[in-house]
């Protein structure tokens, strides 16, 4: 309509109609709408900054599933959060095993002991168990380096109390048991190959050496020999053991009477008339080391029995047996040992100072809370006023075409064709006029069509991107689940991936299928490292063991010629140690004192022989003997022991009359095997005999170990069609009142403008209008200004919304109390929004690149980029690379100079040549050969580790930023090196500090001597310890003397070289001074034994640049691996491309934008608008009455009586 006309009776009966439509439609929905708004339930994430300890306490206490702290630090030091002083067993601080005790209980006359007797192997035992104090104590306090100053702990959020100490000490644990299980299996390996090789100690407790008379098969002549006999005890029930067995044969340790019988050479008895007195505790078997691990400490417990030990020492000092100890007083030393001689390792962990560490920057959590009474009447006015105006809109055009249509339908008149009703109908909206007034002069009616047509414009315009905006938004929406299970977790994880977090009550889990894509990379880590740390530590034991020259039961690597001299007119018999050699194939002897695979085929020899050589009956295929039994048993093969084989048959044939080989059956040749038939039993050692591997992961059982008490899964979704509608709705009701307010103003305004301009362009000599333009343009923009304040004001006062009211002051009234409670009620609506938490938003990168990802980082401190690989090995961004020093590629460790150092060929007896045992060629061979086996060793030993380290994976859900992986990615490689170079130590430490307490023999005689009482048939050779000046092989490893070269009794130096009980020893002491001097290097080559093949040798060079000096000693050197540089390159930018994000995901709060706030007020305004028009009147009207009546009381006439 274009104005306001006095219905009819037939529209008062449709406006009646539409009313009672209207308001069923309008209560119906909003009573739904209003349940619907007070029952729902919507996740609210909150955020508080740099909270305290006891907030962040409170916090968890009260919201325990959805607490997320971000940690500013994410890679924390054990060490700034776990103290941990070990306390080992008491024996490690007493007078036991000090130097002094152990130099007075070895008594030079122990070697006519009985090999029972405690007093023979006491001194031994001893330095044993110092040795065993102290690898423990350096095995404990690397692992503490390692883990407090190495390890770190590295999350991006701050975890929770339990959660932490549980990790942080299963960590401790973990590390704990894995140096305990390292060390015992290096001990273990150290005694099993100790035991193959077998070999002699200066103990006499294992093997014998002993003359004999052989006779000569040509000539009949007899001769002195030496025998080598292995110790055999008999127990109570009268059964032997034999050393050559086992080294663990034990009898009753105690004191035992030197007078024994020496025709049973090499068998011991526990004889009663024998022992004189049985000690508590004791064990005697073959060797020092069996002795001490099979003994217990009981006897220090007690004084009377430590002066039956002791009897000349005067110790005053005994253990403790009130002091509180996890050990009884008689578990053995080896169970001790098993503990690392620890008895307390209780670590202080402090979550207070991981917090600290730690600094959080902000907790987030969430909670799940109905709409509180404010939002619900907020929600409801914004709805009521889009819904009012829809419904006023809406409801009676439908009214009036169902009327009209029902009373066409009465009348039966005739539809009108489509095209006369479009017709129509696009022509009642051209002339659409929603805007009328009682003015109806064209003018008006003109203005208000265009009002019309913008008004609606504007409207539809705006809903539409609201309505757009609205389906678009996305929003996270969390949701946590209780006590979930396998299935749901699983369920979980398929449909929310990585967005699901399950903390483990009890250890930290990672999602299923991560699980199992790292099952085939952890096992090959394990299985390669477990198979190169066994070979890495049987080659360190094999080297040794040939470096140092230790002879052994087979009579193999060494010989014991028998001569006769004459000192002072005396007849003597001398007995010497010299080099054993093999003849190979070719007929050239190769020396044991050059290499240890010297080798000969082993088979069934007669027992008598020509001139020392033995007549073989049958020759074993691919079975070797020679220096060492482990070097010979790796060379050969298992080919004999077949079933397709007759070679079995063939030995077993010559034990026809040893009933125990009776049931032996050979190997099945045609079973399946990944090794073919003949692989060298090396291959397979190292290959730690195992066929197949098999892998199975339960994550059934890994699951139920984590028990997660909750899962918590965010999602991103967007508003529900019904939650479009009622946005719309809400919108709707404001945006319509204030177009519907500044539409028809706007469009008043330009047309008068038109209007007037028009007029100027029709009137152009109006000087009288003209002047007064000209004068408006003069005056000033304060005048102006204040002009329109004054206008402003003036309209303000005189303003009047509500003018139905004929009383016109009272409608002014209403309209300054409306106008004050609407600015009133924005203003408390305003700071709600603000305040209000509303859900998060979020938005979503793809595909960042690094550069992008840094960029987002430097905006957002929260940015979510989890990774598509979140295992990501360190090969893949670590590049590590060694230089050795100069002397690994040096002539000096070259095979032509080795063979130069050992002498001519055919050259056998040392002793003969170099009669001085400090005489550097005697022992030079072994000097240089070690040299080199370190350079092959801790070249070996680096590779392996960077093998196993490249394999190790870093672990990160999302990437690093680029300052915390430089950081902890350096500390990794600094733990690695460190790591490194202390397991190579304390290996080459155990096998030292065994080979003294063993009191091993060396072929060169620089530890023990054979001393000859007396010759006969079965008499005894003894050893004795050499001494150099006042220390003794016996008690001290160490003892050494500087080396030189003797020529006609003339003692020549060698700058940097010693010699000692053990060539090992030797080197480790020495330095590389002499090889830097061309001067002492010539000195060698003249008295070095000429050879064919001669060229001249290249010195060290001094090189500036060196971390070590010339006077380093060479155990100095392998303590760091012989490395002169480490070469580390870290590639930030490899780490991100492995790890790979597909996606960077930003959240953040709508709540304090102004398109949140607009549109909001606007979903506010039409409601609050409508009833305030309906209650401000109300109001007004009882105020007027009340003022009313009290004015009339005041003005009211009281008659006076």
């Amino acid at each position: 309509h274009d104005r306001i006309e006095q219905p009819d009776e037939a529209t008062i009966h449709i406006q009646r109609l539409s009313t009672r439509v209207y308001l069923l439609l309008l209560i119906g929905i909003i009573t739904i709408l209003m349940v619907h708004t007070a029952l729902s339930y919507q996740n609210i994430n909150r955020t508080v900054q740099t909270p305290n300890l006891s907030t962040y306490m409170q916090l968890l206490n009260e919201h325990p599933d959805t607490l997320s702290c971000l940690c500013s630090r994410i890679n924390i030091l054990f060490g700034d959060f776990v103290i941990l002083t070990p306390t080992f067993h008491q024996v490690c601080t007493s007078q036991f095993i000090s130097q002094a005790l152990i130099d007075a209980t070895y008594d030079s006359l122990a070697i006519y002991y009985n090999p029972l007797d405690i007093r023979m192997t006491i001194s031994f035992q001893l330095q044993l168990l110092r040795s065993f104090c102290q690898l423990s104590e350096s095995i404990i306090l690397d692992e503490l380096n390692d883990l407090l100053n190495g390890t770190e702990l590295v999350s991006a959020r701050l975890i929770d109390p339990t959660l932490f100490n549980t990790q942080v000490q299963v960590r401790i644990t973990t590390n704990l048991e894995t140096a305990i299980s390292t060390f015992i299996r290096g001990l273990t390996l150290v005694r099993q190959t100790s035991l193959s090789n077998q070999l002699i100690s200066g103990s006499n407790g294992d093997f014998r050496f002993s003359f004999s008379v052989y006779t000569n098969n040509i000539d009949n002549s007899t001769g002195i020999d030496v025998d080598v006999l292995a110790c055999a005890f008999q127990n109570n029930n009268g059964l032997w053991c034999n050393c050559g067995d086992t080294f663990s044969c034990q009898e009753t340790g105690g004191i035992y009477s030197m007078d024994y019988n020496l025709g049973n050479l090499g068998t011991f008895t526990n004889n009663d008339s024998m022992l004189k007195l049985g000690l508590p505790g004791f064990v005697s078997t073959c060797i020092p080391l069996e002795s001490l691990l099979a003994s217990s400490l009981e006897c220090f417990y007690n004084s009377t029995c430590i002066t039956q030990i002791f009897p000349s020492l005067n110790i005053t000092e005994q253990l403790n047996a009130v002091q509180t100890s996890r050990y009884a007083m008689n578990t053995t030393v080896e169970q001790i040992l098993q503990n690392l001689m620890l008895e307390q390792w209780e670590p202080n962990i402090s979550f207070s100072k991981f917090f600290t560490q730690c600094n959080i920057t902000s907790c987030t959590y969430s909670i799940t809370m109905g709409n509180d009474f404010l939002y619900v009447i907020t929600a409801l006015l914004g709805i009521y006023g889009g819904l009012t105006v829809f419904l006023r809109l809406i409801v009676p055009h439908i009214v009036k075409f169902i009327v009209r249509h029902l009373r066409r339908q009465n009348l039966n008149r005739d539809i009108l064709p489509f095209s006369v009703r479009l017709r129509g109908f696009l022509m009642r909206n051209v002339n659409l006029n929603l805007f009328p007034s009682e003015d109806s002069s064209e003018i008006v009616i003109h203005q208000q069509r265009w009002a019309t047509r913008l008004y609606l414009m504007i409207l539809i315009s705006v809903m539409t991107v609201l309505m757009l905006y609205s389906s678009l938004t996305q929003q996270i929406v969390s949701q946590t689940i209780t006590t979930p299970t396998q299935t749901q977790y699983e369920n979980l994880v398929h449909v929310y991936g990585s967005a699901v977090s399950c903390p483990c009550s009890r250890i930290a889990v990672n999602l299923e299928e991560d699980l199992r894509s790292q099952a085939d990379i952890l096992s090959t880590n394990f299985i390669s490292s477990t198979e190169r740390s066994f070979a890495r530590e049987l080659a360190l034991i094999r080297f040794t063991t040939q470096g140092n020259q230790i002879i052994t039961g087979t009579y193999a690597n060494f010989g014991i010629p028998v001569s006769d001299e004459t000192t002072n007119g005396t007849n003597i018999t001398v007995v010497d140690i010299v080099p054993g050699y093999f003849i190979n194939a070719e007929g050239i002897p190769c020396f044991c004192a050059r290499s240890s695979m010297c080798s000969q085929s082993m088979g069934i020899y007669s027992l008598e022989h020509v001139h020392g050589i033995h007549i073989p009956y049958y020759i074993i295929p691919s079975f070797y003997i020679g220096c060492l039994l482990i070097d010979s048993v790796l060379q050969s093969t298992l080919e004999c022991f077949y079933d397709n084989n007759t070679c079995l048959e063939t030995i077993l044939s010559y034990y026809a009359n040893f009933s125990v080989f009776i049931n032996i059956t050979g190997l099945n040749a045609l079973q399946s095997s990944r090794f073919p038939l003949n692989a060298t039993i090396e291959t397979l050692a190292y290959e730690l005999f195992v066929e197949q591997w098999y892998t199975n992961i339960s994550y059934a059982s890994y699951f139920a170990s984590c028990a997660p008490q909750s899962c918590t899964y965010t999602y991103i979704q967007r508003k529900s069609f019904l939650n479009v509608i009622i946005s719309l709705l809400s919108i709707y009701g404001g945006l319509s009142v204030v177009l519907r307010l500044i539409v028809p103003l706007l469009v008043n305004y330009v047309m008068e403008k038109i209007r007037k301009r028009h007029e100027r362009q029709l009137s152009p000599d109006d000087s009288s209008t003209l002047n007064s333009q000209l004068v408006n343009d003069r005056l000033s923009f304060i005048q102006r200004l204040h002009s329109l304040v004054k206008w402003l004001i003036d309209k303000l006062m005189k303003l009047n919304l509500f003018k139905r009211n004929n009383n016109e002051t009272m409608a002014r009234h209403m309209t300054r109390l409306y106008l004050i409670a609407l600015f009133v009620a924005g203003l408390v609506l305003i700071s709600y929004i603000e305040l209000r938490e509303e859900p998060t938003q979020v938005k979503t990168i793809y595909s960042p690149s690094l550069d992008t990802f840094k960029t987002l980082l430097s905006e957002d401190s929260q940015l979510s980029c989890p990774c598509t690989n979140l295992a990501v090995p360190y090969s893949s961004f670590i590049y590590l690379n060694t230089t050795f020093h100069e002397v690994c590629s040096s002539d000096f460790v070259s095979s032509i100079w080795l063979d130069r150092v050992l002498g001519y060929a055919g050259y056998d007896v040392v002793a003969d040549y170099y009669p001085n045992i400090t005489d550097f060629r005697r022992q030079a061979v072994a000097h240089f050969e070690l040299i080199q086996f370190f350079c092959q060793l801790v070249d070996q030993t680096i590779n392996d580790a960077l093998q196993i380290f490249g394999f190790t994976q870093l672990v990160s859900a999302q990437p690093l930023q680029e300052s915390s992986f430089s950081i902890h990615v350096q500390s990794l490689v600094q733990q690695f090196q460190t790591s490194t170079a202390n397991d190579f130590m304390r290996s080459l430490m155990l096998i030292r500090q065994t080979t003294q307490g063993n009191a091993w023999i060396t072929m060169y005689a620089s530890s023990w001597r054979l001393t000859v009482r007396e010759v006969y048939p079965n008499a005894a050779i003894f050893m004795y310890p050499v001494v150099y000046g006042n220390c003794s092989c016996a008690t001290y490893a160490t003892c050494t003397e500087p080396a030189g070269i003797y020529k006609n009794e003339t003692f020549i130096a060698l700058s940097g070289f010693h010699i000692g009980c053990y060539p090992l020893e030797a080197v480790l002491q020495s330095s590389l001074a002499c090889l830097y001097s061309s001067a002492c290097v010539q000195l060698l080559e003249f008295y070095f034994p000429p050879t064919t093949n001669m060229t001249p040798v290249r010195t060290l060079t001094n090189h500036q640049s060196s971390v070590y000096s010339v006077n380093s000693t060479i155990e100095t050197l392998i303590s760091q691996l012989l490395v002169e540089q480490w070469t580390v390159n870290i590639s930030y930018e490899a780490f991100y491309k492995q790890c790979a994000p597909d996606t960077c995901t930003i959240s953040f709060k709508g709540r304090n934008s102004l398109p949140v706030i607009i549109t909001f007020l606007l979903g506010i305004f039409g409601g609050l608008t409508i009833v305030l028009k309906l209650l401000v009147p109300i109001i007004i009207y009882i105020a007027w009455m009340i003022y009313g009546k009290v004015r009339r009381n005041r003005n009211a006439i009281v008659p006076i009586n």
